[in-house]
């Protein structure tokens, strides 16, 4: 086990110094022994690694990534829906950062939609607030707001933008990974400042509960 962390390091690394000049050397070796690795038979820790790489090729290839969605997403999606909070938190960052660095691919694939639909399902899981679950659900819940800024043309995220927003809006403050809730605070204050309308809605029928928001936040956690 420390040995495959250590891998997944040097990958990791790997993929921040050369970026997507790594996928010619990445994809043939190691895209399937990941694939392999995330199968629901596996040990939690394989598929949090698989999770962890994947992460880190989505965050530092980006577009380049289009040609590898239709292994990664199912990936990512398995580990969303799982009931183990230490798969589904990395996984629902992935898939966060999948919207944010790779719009445009996402974007005009069949998986954002179904990224969509697993996340809002994560969401409201039974104890999705409850011990060990609630940073993983932070993760979730973060995500979801990549879609909505990230890929708000999308047409789910146009037919269903007022549900999303309310569904995002009402979880907040985030208590569990206070990382992700500053990350979340600064996004909601730029959002906010610049006029948002999916945000604040086309009348700003949500000013307010997004003001209050972000005075509660004020010297809290993650602020």
């Amino acid at each position: 086990e420390e040995l495959q962390f250590n891998i997944t390091e040097v990958i990791g690394s790997l993929f921040k110094t050369h970026g997507a000049r790594f996928l010619p050397c990445f994809v043939p070796e190691w895209l399937p022994r990941l694939v392999d690795m995330s199968q629901d038979g596996c040990f939690v820790s394989d598929r949090k690694l698989a999770s962890f790489v994947i992460c880190d090729l989505l965050e530092h290839c980006g577009e380049a990534c289009a040609p590898l969605l239709d292994s990664i997403m199912p990936l990512l999606l398995r580990g969303v829906d799982s009931d183990e909070p230490s798969l589904r938190q990395p996984a629902a960052y992935g898939l966060g950062v999948a919207a944010s660095n790779a719009p445009q691919s996402l974007g005009t694939s069949e998986w954002a939609g179904h990224a969509i639909q697993h996340l809002c399902a994560a969401a409201v899981k039974p104890g999705a607030r409850a011990g060990d679950q609630e940073s993983a659900t932070d993760n979730v819940v973060s995500s979801i707001g990549s879609f909505l800024t990230s890929l708000a043309a999308h047409p789910l995220v146009q037919r269903d933008m007022e549900v999303l927003w309310q569904q995002y809006l009402a979880y907040l403050p985030m208590r569990g990974d206070l990382e992700e809730s500053g990350k979340v605070l600064i996004q909601l204050c730029q959002l906010t400042r610049a006029g948002d309308v999916g945000l604040l809605g086309a009348e700003r029928q949500r000013l307010a509960q997004v003001w209050a928001l972000l005075a509660g936040a004020v010297n809290g956690p993650g602020s």
